[in-house]
């Protein structure tokens, strides 16, 4: 509640952080503290305080780094809180025009929170990511986990909207598959069962 009050003095960064404890400390779910007491740590503000962020995040879109784009994006998709299809877009946007300055994973975060809020991304975006991202296949720079969540990320979007089947190219699936065969030894059970979807 004091966030919200106090939500017009936050800057991109803060509030995309703001953001991304509140999931981080859901995610933690229930813990035991002490003498068996347990202490509940999955409170998530309520759907009202993450449109206020939300409004918060629409009104200064352009203030937003990539890093706390995709931060936005992964918190969004695991709280399961889809905020506007407009902001979705804007989002999108800013990914497809400051693709360049991702970090490898914070790419891979962002399509595949789009594909979790079965939210169709816009078509910059995806050009935009498919570019980028197959330069970081093409550099090695993806972990066994980026790989698997790339790939499954390209096949869910790509299930839900007919209009983007053509992305990712022929090429960039070969080339996913040859990192994906080098990187073979490293996934999880989770991570090759996601592959294997893909």
């Amino acid at each position: 509640e004091e966030i919200t009050k106090k939500i017009d003095s936050f800057k991109p960064q803060e509030m995309a952080n703001v953001l991304w404890g509140y999931t981080v400390f859901h995610m933690m779910g229930p813990r035991v503290q002490g003498q068996g007491q347990a202490v509940v740590l999955d409170r998530v503000p309520a759907d009202h305080q993450l449109g206020r962020i939300a409004d918060h995040i629409q009104q200064n879109i352009t203030g937003y780094a990539p890093q706390s784009l995709a931060n936005v994006l992964w918190s969004f998709a695991h709280l399961s809180f889809c905020p506007s299809l407009d902001l979705m877009e804007l989002i999108g946007q800013e990914v497809a025009s400051k693709a360049n300055s991702f970090k490898p994973q914070e790419l891979v975060n962002s399509l595949w929170a789009f594909s979790a809020l079965n939210v169709d991304p816009p078509q910059a975006m995806i050009q935009a990511v498919e570019k980028v991202t197959q330069e970081h296949l093409r550099e090695q720079s993806y972990s066994p986990m980026d790989v698997s969540n790339l790939m499954f990320a390209w096949a869910a979007i790509g299930f839900r909207w007919e209009s983007l089947a053509e992305h990712p190219s022929d090429a960039y699936l070969s080339l996913a598959g040859s990192e994906a065969l080098r990187l073979a030894g490293g996934y999880t059970p989770s991570e090759f069962a996601s592959l294997v979807w893909a």
